[in-house]
């Protein structure tokens, strides 16, 4: 049951974040933007990994990084630390990693504001994060690398506006 429990809040929080990314007055084009973002990314027939994916399909603003807002700048900074405390600490409380993440995406979510090709772009690395974390959750040790991983391919695709 606690798995089914661990699905539905990872469900909630990609529903949450298409939600959130939402505002009154352009309603119809975001919704239709993100009528899309559960749809998962077909994975090539030569790569098998989600990770590989991921870096197949995650690419530059035409040489340059993509654009975020801070909020998500500042969850995947945090993200960041997080995973640096816990392996400087050599703690094996994986459950206190994923749930300590979560809060972060969760924020990150709640925060979104973006729109258009840099949103779209974003999920192509937050939805293998949020797969991640949940894998941490439930002690998939080989998921703190995926997600390190991840968060090292986010700093290269993308910044806020001030950097």
């Amino acid at each position: 049951m606690l798995s089914n429990l661990k699905w539905i809040f990872l469900s909630f929080a990609i529903i949450g974040f298409s939600i959130a990314c939402t505002s009154n007055s352009k309603k119809e084009e975001k919704q239709e933007q993100h009528a899309n973002h559960d749809t998962p990314k077909p994975v090539p027939s030569e790569r098998v990994e989600k990770q590989d994916e991921v870096k197949e399909t995650l690419h530059l603003n035409n040489g340059k990084k993509w654009i975020v807002n801070d909020a998500t700048q500042v969850g995947m900074v945090n993200m960041q630390k997080i995973l640096i405390f816990f392996a400087k600490e050599k703690s094996t409380d994986y459950a206190k990693l994923g749930d300590d993440l979560g809060k972060e995406t969760q924020t990150l979510i709640n925060k979104c504001d973006m729109t258009g090709p840099d949103h779209d772009q974003l999920h192509v690395v937050l939805h293998p994060m949020l797969s991640a974390i949940s894998g941490i959750k439930k002690g998939n040790k080989a998921d703190v690398l995926k997600l390190s991983d991840l968060l090292g391919e986010y700093f290269k695709h993308f910044k806020t506006a001030k950097k």
